[in-house]
């Protein structure tokens, strides 16, 4: 390289050494500052939109807090009785329904569809406020589960 670097004239080192001024700075522009220039656009953007976002659910968030909690009414019937209504209006069999004695109802069924096991959960909670403390779904079979949960009325 040296050799071939003295065996040109110093007009050619010259022009050899624009070329290479021209060549770096062309990669420099378009391999490294308009990518990055053009990265920091999106980020840019992103933060923007992000910072809307953080907005919008703030003030969603401020709405919910001034609505305050739901506050359900009491159950005029004992929970065991709700338990086992429920139960009989969702189409699920009990095996069992007793009183437990940290407070609340222990609940067994077998063989119960999941359409059928999973929106009865969901209807106590949202009808009656009643929510299970410990809860064990188990499948048994093809398209049937079994049953063992804890109730509470998250009211009393």
């Amino acid at each position: 390289m040296k050799k071939w670097w003295n065996a040109l004239s110093q007009r050619e080192r010259i022009m050899v050494g624009l070329v290479a001024i021209l060549l770096t700075a062309t990669v420099c522009w378009y391999g490294v500052w308009r990518p990055a220039a053009y990265l920091h656009r999106v980020a840019a953007s992103r933060y923007a939109l992000a910072l809307e976002e953080k907005k919008t659910v703030l003030s969603l968030v401020a709405r919910i807090q001034a609505i305050g909690p739901v506050r359900k009414p009491p159950i005029a019937k004992p929970l065991a009785m709700v338990v086992r209504d429920s139960l009989i209006a969702a189409g699920i069999t009990p095996g069992r329904i007793e009183p437990d004695p940290q407070g609340g109802i222990r609940v067994a069924a077998r063989s119960v569809p999941p359409t059928l096991l999973f929106p009865w959960i969901a209807s106590l909670q949202t009808e009656y406020g009643v929510s299970p403390r410990h809860l064990i779904v188990v499948k048994e079979g093809e398209g049937v589960l079994s049953l063992d949960a804890t109730l509470n009325d998250s009211g009393r």
